[in-house]
Parts: structure tokens; sequence; C-alpha cells
């Protein structure tokens, strides 16, 4: 779980194995690296909104009562060369006003994403998916390429149409059915 505020941070080589629940989440993360990882079983449809592979949430509208911006540039006051680190490209306020959430700059490339139970989700989503990069994967879900759901704020979007089509993710990634 990384939580508000974590960036730069890179997740690379790891085995997710059946977890129960969310495989991994992330909320209000920017500029990290989530790549050549296996996420194998993880999510379980009887959980509910708690069941995905992957979790990407972050503030819609930004930071209400400014405590993200203040602790921000409280950063930059005390150390200015956070400014050329990646993750420090955006405030929360301009990120927010750019992205509509404070979650931005994520990469999410090479993994294996394998789950068996269609009922499960691939991802649960409230962030803006433009706002990061998500190609090069191999997605097998539990049924075919229509199977895959995708929760973004809380309604459901059509793999082909919506993910691929309209937002652009993973258009070059490799989808694959049940394998007997």
């Amino acid at each position: 779980y990384f939580d508000t505020d974590s960036g730069g941070a890179y997740v690379v080589d790891n085995v997710f194995d059946r977890i129960s629940g969310m495989g991994m989440q992330m909320n209000n993360t920017r500029a990290m690296v989530v790549s050549n990882n296996i996420f194998n079983v993880c999510g379980l449809p009887g959980l509910g909104k708690w069941s995905y592979i992957m979790g990407l949430t972050g503030i819609p509208l930004g930071d209400k009562d400014g405590k993200y911006e203040k602790g921000y540039q409280s950063n930059l006051r005390n150390d200015p060369s956070l400014k050329d680190i990646p993750a420090y490209k955006y405030s929360p306020a301009e990120a927010s006003k750019k992205f509509g959430s404070m979650g931005w700059g994520n990469v999410f490339m090479c993994n294996i994403w394998n789950y068996n139970d269609p009922g499960a989700n691939y991802f649960l989503m409230k962030i803006n998916p433009t706002a990061n990069t998500w190609d090069n994967n191999i997605i097998r879900s539990g049924g075919d390429r229509d199977s895959i759901v995708i929760k973004l704020n809380d309604k459901t979007i059509d793999w082909r149409k919506d993910w691929v089509g309209k937002y652009g993710c993973d258009k070059n990634s490799f989808v694959a059915g049940k394998i007997a």
C-alpha cells in the first residue's frame, strides 16, 4: 500500500500471489513505476468493492483544506532541490487542476496481470487514467477479453471502447482469455 504523497518509488520484479482483496493499492501517488511484476490471482468477487488486482485512487477534486499543498510547499522551502525530482513536478493544486486528482505520472508497464475469476475487478480507479501510462502488459482474465472489469469512478467501463479506445490505455498489451 502506497499512501498519499508517495512518489518516485519503483515497484519492480515482485510476485503478488493469491492475495484476497486488493493485490496492490496506490492512493494519490505520483511518478511511480510499476514494472515487471506478476499479479497472480489477486482479488475475490465475494469481497465486493475491495476485490481487485490493482487499486489506484486519488483525491478527485484536489486538496479541499489545503494540507497537502501546505506540506508540498513546506518540503520545497526546506529542500528546493526537490523540484528537480519528477514526483515534485506538479504541486497538489497544479495536479488537481491539470489531471482532476493528485494521482498522476505513474507508469504501469511489462506486468503480468493474471486472475481466474471474471467477477474480480482488473482495476479499481478513482483517477484520470490518461494522467498515467498503461501499456505492454499481459492481462489474462478468467473469461474472454470482454470480461475484463475496470471500475472507474464507481462505474464499470468497457475494456475496448473506453479503456483502450477513449483513454488510450494498454494499446500494446496482450489480452488472453481462459487457459485450459
